[in-house]
Protein backbone atom coordinates (compact mmCIF):
# COMPACT_ATOMS: atom_id res chain seq x y z
CA UNK A 1 0.00 0.00 0.00
CA UNK A 2 1.19 3.50 -0.80
CA UNK A 3 2.27 5.41 2.34
CA UNK A 4 0.70 8.58 0.96
CA UNK A 5 -2.71 7.07 1.75
CA UNK A 6 -1.93 6.48 5.42
CA UNK A 7 -3.18 8.80 8.14
CA UNK A 8 -1.47 9.81 11.36
CA UNK A 9 -3.92 7.56 13.26
CA UNK A 10 -2.49 4.55 11.36
CA UNK A 11 1.02 5.06 12.73
CA UNK A 12 0.63 6.95 16.01
CA UNK A 13 1.39 5.51 19.42
CA UNK A 14 -1.72 5.59 21.57
CA UNK A 15 -0.26 4.21 24.80
CA UNK A 16 1.14 7.52 25.89
CA UNK A 17 3.84 8.37 28.32
CA UNK A 18 3.73 12.03 29.26
CA UNK A 19 4.61 14.42 32.05
CA UNK A 20 2.63 17.07 33.87
CA UNK A 21 3.62 20.74 33.82
CA UNK A 22 4.35 20.49 37.55
CA UNK A 23 6.72 17.50 37.27
CA UNK A 24 10.43 18.11 37.72
CA UNK A 25 13.08 17.80 35.04
CA UNK A 26 14.54 14.85 36.95
CA UNK A 27 11.15 13.08 36.92
CA UNK A 28 10.81 13.72 33.20
CA UNK A 29 14.27 12.36 32.45
CA UNK A 30 13.62 9.28 34.56
CA UNK A 31 10.36 8.67 32.68
CA UNK A 32 12.21 9.03 29.35
CA UNK A 33 14.85 6.55 30.49
CA UNK A 34 12.32 4.03 31.78
CA UNK A 35 10.36 4.16 28.53
CA UNK A 36 13.36 4.45 26.18
CA UNK A 37 12.15 7.65 24.54
CA UNK A 38 13.89 10.95 23.89
CA UNK A 39 10.92 13.26 24.41
CA UNK A 40 7.57 13.50 26.15
CA UNK A 41 4.40 15.53 25.72
CA UNK A 42 3.69 17.91 28.61
CA UNK A 43 0.05 18.19 29.68
CA UNK A 44 -1.83 20.62 31.89
CA UNK A 45 -4.50 19.75 34.47
CA UNK A 46 -7.14 19.51 31.73
CA UNK A 47 -5.10 17.00 29.74
CA UNK A 48 -4.23 19.50 27.00
CA UNK A 49 -0.80 19.25 25.47
CA UNK A 50 0.97 22.52 26.29
CA UNK A 51 4.53 21.58 25.39
CA UNK A 52 7.14 18.94 24.79
CA UNK A 53 10.25 18.19 26.80
CA UNK A 54 13.12 16.36 25.16
CA UNK A 55 16.66 15.39 25.96
CA UNK A 56 17.67 18.37 23.79
CA UNK A 57 15.80 20.71 26.15
CA UNK A 58 17.57 19.12 29.11
CA UNK A 59 20.95 19.51 27.42
CA UNK A 60 20.13 23.16 26.77
CA UNK A 61 19.26 23.56 30.45
CA UNK A 62 22.82 23.20 31.56
CA UNK A 63 26.24 23.88 30.15
CA UNK A 64 27.68 21.94 33.07
CA UNK A 65 27.20 18.57 31.40
CA UNK A 66 30.56 17.12 30.52
CA UNK A 67 31.49 17.31 26.86
CA UNK A 68 31.27 13.53 26.57
CA UNK A 69 27.70 13.51 27.86
CA UNK A 70 26.65 16.32 25.55
CA UNK A 71 28.07 14.40 22.60
CA UNK A 72 26.25 11.20 23.58
CA UNK A 73 23.34 9.98 21.54
CA UNK A 74 20.20 11.64 22.76
CA UNK A 75 18.22 8.44 22.80
CA UNK A 76 20.97 6.29 24.24
CA UNK A 77 20.43 4.76 27.68
CA UNK A 78 23.98 5.77 28.76
CA UNK A 79 23.11 9.42 28.09
CA UNK A 80 20.01 9.16 30.24
CA UNK A 81 21.96 7.52 33.06
CA UNK A 82 24.75 10.11 33.02
CA UNK A 83 22.28 12.98 32.84
CA UNK A 84 20.22 11.51 35.70
CA UNK A 85 23.34 11.27 37.86
CA UNK A 86 24.34 14.84 37.04
CA UNK A 87 20.87 16.26 37.66
CA UNK A 88 20.51 14.33 40.92
CA UNK A 89 23.72 15.96 42.16
CA UNK A 90 22.57 19.48 41.30
CA UNK A 91 19.50 21.61 41.82
CA UNK A 92 18.79 21.62 38.07
CA UNK A 93 16.74 18.44 38.37
CA UNK A 94 14.29 20.19 40.69
CA UNK A 95 13.34 22.73 38.04
CA UNK A 96 9.83 22.30 36.72
CA UNK A 97 9.17 20.82 33.30
CA UNK A 98 7.14 23.96 32.51
CA UNK A 99 10.32 26.07 32.83
CA UNK A 100 12.32 23.96 30.39
CA UNK A 101 9.85 22.55 27.86
CA UNK A 102 9.42 23.67 24.29
CA UNK A 103 6.16 25.62 24.17
CA UNK A 104 5.75 25.58 20.39
CA UNK A 105 4.02 22.20 20.07
CA UNK A 106 4.17 20.61 16.63
CA UNK A 107 0.79 18.94 16.41
CA UNK A 108 -1.70 17.41 14.01
CA UNK A 109 -5.04 15.65 14.25
CA UNK A 110 -5.37 11.89 13.73
CA UNK A 111 -6.92 12.50 10.29
CA UNK A 112 -3.87 14.33 8.91
CA UNK A 113 -1.86 12.44 6.32
CA UNK A 114 1.30 10.65 7.38
CA UNK A 115 3.09 12.47 4.55
CA UNK A 116 2.00 15.77 6.11
CA UNK A 117 3.44 14.62 9.45
CA UNK A 118 6.76 13.74 7.79
CA UNK A 119 6.91 17.10 5.98
CA UNK A 120 6.16 18.92 9.24
CA UNK A 121 8.92 17.03 11.06
CA UNK A 122 11.39 17.96 8.35
CA UNK A 123 10.32 21.61 8.25
CA UNK A 124 10.38 22.04 12.05
CA UNK A 125 13.45 19.84 12.64
CA UNK A 126 11.66 17.64 15.18
CA UNK A 127 11.45 13.89 15.73
CA UNK A 128 7.86 13.71 16.92
CA UNK A 129 4.46 15.24 16.24
CA UNK A 130 1.87 15.40 18.99
CA UNK A 131 -1.56 14.12 17.98
CA UNK A 132 -4.48 16.04 19.46
CA UNK A 133 -8.22 16.20 18.90
CA UNK A 134 -10.13 19.39 18.10
CA UNK A 135 -10.18 20.37 21.79
CA UNK A 136 -6.36 19.96 21.97
CA UNK A 137 -6.65 16.86 24.16
CA UNK A 138 -3.73 14.51 23.77
CA UNK A 139 -4.56 11.51 21.56
CA UNK A 140 -1.16 10.11 20.68
CA UNK A 141 2.24 10.79 19.26
CA UNK A 142 3.81 9.93 15.93
CA UNK A 143 7.58 9.78 15.68
CA UNK A 144 10.12 9.30 12.95
CA UNK A 145 10.44 5.73 14.20
CA UNK A 146 6.70 5.18 13.73
CA UNK A 147 6.92 6.38 10.13
CA UNK A 148 9.96 4.20 9.45
CA UNK A 149 8.10 1.23 10.96
CA UNK A 150 5.23 1.77 8.50
CA UNK A 151 7.69 1.79 5.60
CA UNK A 152 9.58 -1.27 6.89
CA UNK A 153 6.33 -3.18 7.34
CA UNK A 154 5.46 -2.89 3.69
CA UNK A 155 4.03 0.53 2.98
CA UNK A 156 5.41 1.82 -0.31
CA UNK A 157 6.55 5.40 -0.79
Amino acid sequence: MDIRHFRVRDAMTRELVYVDVSDTVLEALERMRANRVSGLPVVDAQGHCVGVISTSDILDLTEELEEGIAAASRIDAPFHQLALEHLADSDLGTRLVSEVMTHDVVQLTPDASLAQAARLMLAKHVHRVIVVDKSRSLQGIVSTTDILRMIANGAEM
